[in-house]
């Protein structure tokens, strides 16, 4: 299975390297687009808002108490909360230094921002991009443990009641549990490259590398947005396109040569992008198979680990019930 799953992520790489040198527009083909209609506008990755969203990607922004639709432009100020639905994405800048991705069914609340970011996260997967001098100082909070950001580039996982997991791919990070009870754990450092996890009231501890099977869910999301933002080009240049042929009616012989370049330009672009689009379509598809199969098998573990976690606390209470019984019959014999 894990040879399998390099040779895939392999395949993966060099397509994306391929397709990125077949599809990329040169300077003699590249035509800007007239940034005026929203219709053909492409995302330019605002500050402080949303540059890239898609699905069911909902926002309370502060003094509202009602979920409402994130749209372009759309700022997320010190506590707001911000979720994802299920089959829906989104990247947020928080700033020029702080970058997060949003898996689908996540969900967080921003309590500080600034020089001591501080992110409250509900549930789900997130993974924050830092860089700059700020980048010690940023805390995202789980029910169950903290993870203090030292490293630039680092994944959040909390999907099972109990149970947080994190995954640095640069830097390192410190990971805390939170303490129960006056149980104190001191945390631990994960280093690049590996994993580690941490539960209520014990102790943290570091899994090993990160595998294979959790950087599919990035290559998932990381796909999942270049093919949004390919399909948004597309029909930018296509409604450019239809302009153009509008513009084309209209003028005179003498005025129709630049604007028949620009419409041969436009249609090259096209087609590259229709070809990327198609190229993408079919990666997406091996990589969402793969990775929703992932998803039930994780799904599966959970449920099979939270059945047994009850049995035990089951067995824990019978037992207690049991001794309290028969240290009350021991009492009554004494007496």
């Amino acid at each position: 299975m894990n040879r399998n799953m390099k040779y895939f992520l392999t395949f993966v790489s060099l397509f994306l390297l391929i397709l990125y040198g077949c599809a990329k527009t040169s300077p003699d083909t590249a035509v800007p687009l007239d940034p005026k209609p929203e219709e053909i506008s492409v995302p330019a990755s605002p500050l402080e808002s949303f540059s890239y969203f898609e699905g069911e990607v909902m926002v309370i922004l502060p003094g509202e108490s009602e979920w409402t639709v994130v749209e372009s432009g759309t700022v997320l100020e010190e506590g707001s909360t911000v979720r994802t639905g299920p089959d829906s994405f989104a990247r947020i800048y928080l700033d020029a230094d702080k970058q997060i991705d949003m898996d689908e069914e996540t969900s967080f609340e921003v309590k500080s921002k600034g020089e001591e970011t501080s992110i409250e996260m509900f549930y789900g997967a997130l993974r924050a991009r830092i860089s700059g001098i700020d980048r010690e100082k940023m805390d995202i909070h789980t029910p169950v443990a903290v993870a203090s950001v030292r490293g630039t580039d680092f994944a959040v996982i909390y999907e099972k009641e109990g149970l947080c997991e994190v995954e640095v791919y640069g830097g390192s990070i410190l990971l805390a549990a939170v303490p129960a009870e006056e149980a104190y754990f001191p945390p631990v450092e994960v280093s690049e490259n590996f994993a580690a996890s941490a539960r209520l009231a014990e102790a943290p501890v570091i899994i090993g590398e990160i595998t294979d099977t959790r950087q599919l869910r990035w290559i998932h999301f990381d796909e999942r947005m270049q093919s949004f933002l390919n399909l948004r080009r597309l029909r930018a240049v296509e409604a450019y396109l239809r302009r153009q042929r509008g513009l084309l009616r209209a003028a005179p012989a003498e005025e129709q040569g630049p604007i028949r370049e620009k419409i041969g330009r436009l249609r090259t672009e096209q087609a590259a992008l229709e070809r990327e689009k198609e190229a993408r379509s079919e990666i997406l598809e091996e990589i969402r198979l793969r990775y929703s199969g992932i998803r039930q098998e994780q799904a599966e573990r959970r449920r099979l680990i939270i059945e047994q976690q009850r049995k035990e606390i089951i067995e824990q209470r019978l037992k207690r019930i049991e001794e309290e019984r028969q240290r009350r019959r021991r009492e009554l014999e004494e007496k």
